[in-house]
């Protein structure tokens, strides 16, 4: 899309579609600022305020979900603006109540500033190469849930069609949903949130500053030959969905 609101989902092999993703929180004579060249055709840049969000039926399950996308990241980008690139809720019994967020690290006493991380319930992995350099780089986080609540996920993150970093267990105080209401539970279930992070009273302020290009959302573990095909030709013959601008 050059222009508008709606960034069209496109679905191969699942039961069930995802919906369209739409932008939110856009000011008023700006939605044209947010298309950009990008990667790959057309891209959405996030300034920081608006967000964009799309369901995306099963996401919030137990079962296997690789995400993939393209990132620009400014030089400059403010440690304010380091969450979150994609973010969803997961509310169940077998996996608790808790947000998973992939960003870039802004916490020193932790890892690299600016690498790639991935926060879910119980843990973060930590990647390498730095993203704050104004260059486009591949993310692929591939994500396999544990039906024992009590024990964590298993996370694998490639940055550029390369291994960087897996699940390792959170300090205290880690991110959790605490106190969500049932209503507030089930209103953040299988949906995808671009440019911005999740709490227990939905959308929080923090958004991401950045550019993002073809999302793909596959209901698997994608093999590594598999997510750099998806970096290299941008098209994949597997049970997949995109939503891409």
């Amino acid at each position: 899309e050059t222009d508008g609101n709606v960034f069209k989902s496109d679905a191969l092999g699942l039961p069930v579609n995802a919906s369209d993703a739409r932008l939110k929180d856009v000011p008023q004579g700006t939605v044209a600022a947010a298309h950009i060249a990008g990667k790959w055709q057309g891209a959405l840049k996030f300034d920081g305020h608006l967000y964009a969000r799309a369901s995306f039926p099963g996401l919030s399950g137990v079962s296997q979900h690789t995400v993939v996308f393209w990132v620009k990241v400014a030089k400059d980008a403010r440690l304010s603006n380091a969450y979150s690139m994609v973010a969803w809720g997961v509310n169940n019994e077998k996996l608790g109540s808790h947000p998973i967020h992939i960003g870039w690290n802004r916490n020193p006493n932790e890892g690299m500033v600016g690498v790639l991380r991935t926060d879910y319930g119980g843990g973060f992995a930590m990647g390498a190469t730095p993203l704050r350099d104004g260059q486009w780089h591949h993310i692929a986080v591939i994500l396999t849930p544990n039906e024992d609540a009590g024990k964590t996920m298993e996370v694998k993150q490639y940055v550029d069609g390369r291994l960087e970093g897996e699940g390792q267990s959170s300090p205290p105080g880690s991110e959790v949903f605490k106190q969500l209401t049932e209503e507030k539970a089930f209103s953040l279930n299988d949906i995808v949130w671009l440019g911005c992070r999740l709490g227990i009273s939905g959308v929080r302020t923090e958004r991401f500053r950045g550019e993002m290009d073809e999302l793909y959302i596959a209901d698997c573990a994608l093999e590594p030959q598999e997510i750099v095909s998806l970096m290299n030709y941008n098209q994949l013959q597997v049970e997949v969905a995109e939503v891409s601008d």
